[in-house]
């Protein structure tokens, strides 16, 4: 399935080829992460797998993913610290 993963201030979402594989999720709502070869999105009972549809070597992708990760990593952090 192809589409694109977006990172935004309050939700992941994925916007996919395939409208029945889309998605939108608070922070809170799931749990992510990274894999040898793969992003892992885990919520409410779904996985989800990403990698890169733009990396040229698994070096690159290896690096991408890496980049989306700590983008969400961040905003999880920063919800939560407007939780408390």
């Amino acid at each position: 399935c192809r589409g694109k993963l977006i990172v935004s201030r309050d939700t992941l979402s994925f916007t996919s080829e395939n409208a029945k594989e889309g998605f939108r999720l608070k922070y809170p709502e799931f749990s992510s992460t990274l894999s040898k070869d793969s992003l892992v999105i885990v919520s409410g009972g779904k996985t989800y797998r990403f990698k890169s549809a733009t990396a040229l070597s698994a070096q690159e992708n290896r690096q991408q993913l890496g980049e989306t990760a700590r983008r969400i990593s961040g905003r999880q952090e920063q919800t939560a610290l407007k939780r408390r």
